[in-house]
């Protein structure tokens, strides 16, 4: 199995979708700082593999995105056995959905995806998914590389076939595991990790430690051959040494040797003696002459010094003035330069008193703004206080011509009633004869054509008569208590309501509701006037802007004190003050940085004076050192002797000298004749030639023929 790319889309931190693609054959590295997502591909890997697109487990719940809890995808495109497969999984529950493409068009979806999948890949998955088998051993997540790898029951079985089928030629399968079981037991039994242990460290040990005495058996036998050797050696040269032997011309003849070579060796004695008295008296003489030469040349050496101290104190008294005139300039420069600093120090105090100031300017038109917004407040409220007055004074408001509305609704519909079952009268009567017809005693309206009649009514005519009218009407006491009822909820209606009329009561609502939005906009108005500052910590309300009006008066009170300002100045004024003082200020800053140009120069020749008078004193204490010590070491030696002195001991040195290098001449021409030894083979002696070699011992001075 290769993969070839991954596509998340909405996967834990990753939002839309992210692809990883061109995964090649070989090492693929995902590089990138921490948190960047590169575990959690890993994880989507391992997700869209092991785990069911329908799984309702922990873990697979915990692939949606971290925030919005979308649903999450995977799509991974791998080759195995010279095809390509695609797995796409989309991980919701029981509306999970699984599909798995090849390159050859077959296609699988939901359980048959996941059967071909495990089948490709060679796996069974569980219940509850993850890594089954042998991939918890081969597939390594973040924190767990430290961890024991857990093989289940078909992870081991799938572990020890692969082994068994590689190497159970030479194992005998199961079986043959016995064999390095046993051999790697008796290894273990002879050896550790540290080195030998049991029998085999003991053998191991007596084997070193024959090895070691048989080293040196051997360099004992080779000396005991190499004494042998010597010995029969000397036995022979000993058995030819005594034959022939004539011991008394042998004692004879070493005694004259004896006596030659002491009187050899007593005049080598004296030439010796007067060699090293020679030696010593031109050592003595040589000696005293240096230090003759060493004065003469510390008190030749003492002129040029005393020439070059001259000279040094000459550049000194040069280097002083040239420092000291520097030093004026500087001292000038200087005072010039801190006299533009105290300007510049009192410009700045007066721009922080402006600054102060102005906070006292800002200060006030922030609580003249405070005062008419104070005021803006109080006339709002005299116009609530009026608004208010005025809604009190009206009595209708929408329930109340609701009220009269169905009540006059209510009327009419009784007098539609009434007028469907009464009697009409209609009148034709000349209007100058209309004051002499009375209806039930009032007289006829003049308007009045008909009049609709339910009860018993009386016409009564002025000089003609009278004419009853007695309709027959079927519940018309219902009738009529339901017309009185109606009237008399339309008078209490229009009483409640303090109007005349429905028109009446409709203006008066109207006018009613829009004296309460005008208070309602007031009421918003006043809030909006003190909407609080978070910044300045000041809460909403006008009573904390009235604390606040009050804080910033005692603050510009404290402030003018501060200032002792007895008025605050106008705004144009303090910002033309501003202007000048910080034109001042400018030009203050120019000139400073013109005479810190202008000291640079002097500042610079004070410091090359300063070097050269440094320098010079210096060499001066260097050259006086000098000379000291040598006046010192001069006026020491001749505290001892004198230049006379010093030069006559010399030249006696040098005399003494000269004498005994002679007497050792006389002493060597006089010299007697060499001593030599006798010859080899006088009075019946042989040579017998001696090689002494390595820790040998001189032990043959004593055998007869071995006089040198």
């Amino acid at each position: 199995m290769k993969i070839r790319s991954i596509e998340l889309t909405n996967f834990r931190k990753f939002i839309g979708t992210v692809r990883v693609e061109n995964i090649g054959d070989n090492v693929n590295v995902l590089v990138g700082r921490n948190e960047l997502g590169k575990s959690t591909l890993l994880e989507a890997i391992n997700g869209v593999i092991f785990e069911k697109a329908k799984s309702a487990a922990g873990h697979v719940k915990a692939f949606r995105h971290f925030v919005n809890g979308t649903v999450p995808e995977v799509k991974l495109t791998f080759d195995i056995d010279g095809k390509t497969w695609t797995i796409h999984k989309r991980f919701a529950g029981q509306a999970g959905k699984a599909t798995l493409t090849c390159s050859d068009r077959r296609l699988f979806e939901d359980d048959a995806a996941e059967a071909e999948l495990q089948r490709l890949l060679g796996f069974t998955g569980s219940r509850g998914g993850g890594e089954p088998g042998i991939w918890g051993t081969l597939w390594v997540q973040q924190g767990q590389s430290f961890g024991d790898g857990a093989l289940d029951e078909q992870g081991q079985r799938t572990m020890q076939g692969c082994l068994e089928a590689q190497v159970g030629l030479v194992t005998g399968g199961t079986r043959g595991q016995k064999i390095p079981r046993s051999v790697r037991e008796a290894l273990e039994s002879l050896r550790s990790s540290k080195g030998p242990r049991g029998k085999f460290k003991e053998a191991v040990d007596r084997l070193a430690e024959c090895t070691r005495e048989i080293a040196d058996l051997e360099i004992k036998r080779q000396s005991v051959f190499q004494h042998m050797e010597d010995l029969a050696r000397n036995k022979r040269e000993l058995k030819l040494e005594m034959k022939g032997w004539d011991d008394t011309a042998h004692r004879g003849e070493v005694e004259t040797e004896r006596t030659k070579r002491t009187a050899a060796a007593t005049y080598a004695a004296e030439i010796a003696s007067a060699t090293d008295a020679a030696k010593l008296a031109r050592e003595r003489a040589t000696l005293a002459r240096k230090v003759y030469d060493d004065r003469a040349m510390a008190v030749v050496e003492l002129v040029p010094l005393e020439l070059q101290l001259t000279e040094l104190n000459i550049d000194r008294a040069a280097a002083i003035e040239a420092k000291a005139s520097a030093q004026a300039s500087v001292d000038a420069g200087e005072a010039k330069l801190s006299e533009l600093r105290s300007k510049t120090s009192k410009n700045a105090e007066r721009a922080r008193n402006f600054e102060r100031v102005r906070g006292i300017v800002v200060l006030n038109s922030e609580i003249a703004q405070h005062l008419l917004t104070l005021d803006k407040a109080v006339s709002l409220e005299r116009e609530a206080d009026k608004l208010s007055e005025s809604i009190g004074a009206i009595a209708s408001t929408d329930d109340s011509v609701t009220r009269i509305e169905e009540g006059v609704t209510e009327l009419s519909a009784a007098a539609a009633a009434m007028n469907a079952v009464a009697t009409t009268v209609s009148f034709a009567i000349q209007e100058d004869a209309l004051s002499g017809v009375l209806v039930d005693g009032r007289a006829l309206d003049a308007s009045t054509a008909s009049l609709p009649i339910l009860a018993k009514t009386i016409f009564t005519i002025h000089d003609v008569g009278a004419i009853t009218v007695e309709p027959q009407i079927k519940n018309r006491a219902a009738l009529i208590t339901r017309r009185d009822a109606a009237q008399v909820e339309v008078k209490s209606a229009l009483d409640a309501a303090g109007v005349k009329d429905l028109a009446s009561a409709r203006i008066a609502a109207a006018q009613r509701k829009e004296y309460v939005r005008r208070l309602s906009d007031i009421g918003k108005e006043l809030v909006n006037l003190a909407p609080g500052n978070r910044s300045k910590k000041l809460a909403a309300g006008l009573d904390a802007l009235k604390a606040h009006l009050s804080e910033l008066r005692g603050r510009l009170k404290v402030e003018l004190e501060t200032c002792g300002l007895a008025t605050i100045p106008g705004e144009d004024q303090l910002a033309i003050d501003i202007a000048n003082n910080h034109a001042e200020g400018a030009r203050f800053a120019a000139e400073i940085k013109i005479a810190e140009a202008e000291l640079a120069g002097p500042q610079d020749a004070l410091s090359q004076a300063d070097k050269k008078l440094r320098s010079a004193r210096e060499r001066l204490a260097g050259l006086i050192g000098i000379i000291e010590t040598k006046q010192a070491a001069l006026e020491a030696g001749r505290t001892g002797a004198s230049d006379g002195q010093l030069s006559a001991t010399a030249e006696n040195l040098e005399r003494d000298a000269v004498t005994k290098d002679e007497q050792l001449r006389k002493k060597s021409a006089a010299r007697a004749k060499p001593w030599k030894p006798s010859t080899p083979g006088s009075s019946g002696s042989k040579a017998l030639p001696i090689t002494i070699s390595g820790p040998s011992r001189i032990w043959a001075l004593r055998l007869p023929g071995l006089a040198r």
